[in-house]
């Protein structure tokens, strides 16, 4: 497809609404609580423009994740996808997903000049992760891609960092956390200068989603509560037919290694 003739669109509404319903309920089955920073900021921002999104991709479950915090912010999206995934799997097309070729990095450099022509307004996001492939969190450096920079030169948008990790606090399960860092607007920056801010911005996000997870530091929005059950953990049902004392010495020994939230 050339640049002139602008992306393949599929987004289809209906799905959409049905997909955030069914994000929400497995996010909530699947994850002791759903945590987000800074979301209130980028709402006001995206009353003022449109923005790129660049988020950590860690994990399986960010694409998913993905779709809860963007109907948290309330935001028309789109997210840039490898071409063959999105074959593989058309309904994340469906979602605004927007295929990107990136075995032929000619083509990919057209596919991306031509995705900045859906940020035509206000409340508008694209996706895409720099990354481009799923990396451990606490890797460095982070291993970022120039195709996040190509896009802020051609469109002018700033640019922000949102940081992704699941980390396990005090059940079997482990939490969510989202943590969006300061916009880096692109002008009068090189890309490599971009990719350096970008990278700065991921860092600190992660450092504070690790200063709640661990301190209960920070000023995160809860989008799914934890689990109701967390203070009994399955050691404690296991032994309640042992007796009280047994349930109450499983139940001790957690608490006493559990995190502060």
């Amino acid at each position: 497809m050339s640049p002139q003739s602008g992306p393949l669109v599929t987004r289809r509404p209906g799905f959409l609404r049905l997909a955030r319903w069914y994000v929400r309920s497995r996010m909530k089955k699947n994850f002791d609580g759903v945590y987000l920073e800074g979301a209130p900021a980028l709402r006001r921002l995206l009353q003022a423009g449109p923005v790129i999104l660049a988020p950590t991709h860690v994990a399986w479950w960010d694409p998913l994740f993905a779709v809860r915090i963007d109907e948290a912010l309330g935001a028309h999206s789109y997210a840039l996808m490898e071409r063959d995934n999105l074959t593989r799997l058309p309904f994340f097309g469906w979602l605004g997903a927007i295929a990107i070729d990136r075995k032929n990095p000619r083509e990919a450099l057209g596919q991306l000049h031509a995705s900045v022509a859906l940020l035509d307004g206000p409340g508008k996001a694209l996706w895409i992760f720099p990354q481009g492939e799923q990396r451990p969190a606490h890797l460095r450096p982070l291993g970022l891609k120039s195709g996040v920079a190509v896009l802020a030169e051609a469109g002018g948008m700033p640019v922000i960092p949102l940081a992704l990790n699941y980390l396990y606090r005090r059940t079997e399960k482990p939490a969510a956390f989202a943590s969006f860092g300061q916009p880096i607007e692109p002008r009068g920056l090189s890309r490599r200068a971009l990719l350096g801010a970008l990278e700065a911005g991921l860092e600190s996000a992660l450092g504070r989603i690790d200063a709640f997870a661990t301190r209960a530091e920070g000023d995160f929005e809860e989008l799914s509560a934890p689990s109701a059950n967390a203070a009994e953990p399955r050691a404690a049902k296991l032994l309640k037919p042992f007796g009280k004392e047994a349930a109450n010495s499983a139940t001790s020994a957690r608490q006493k290694g559990a995190v502060r939230t």
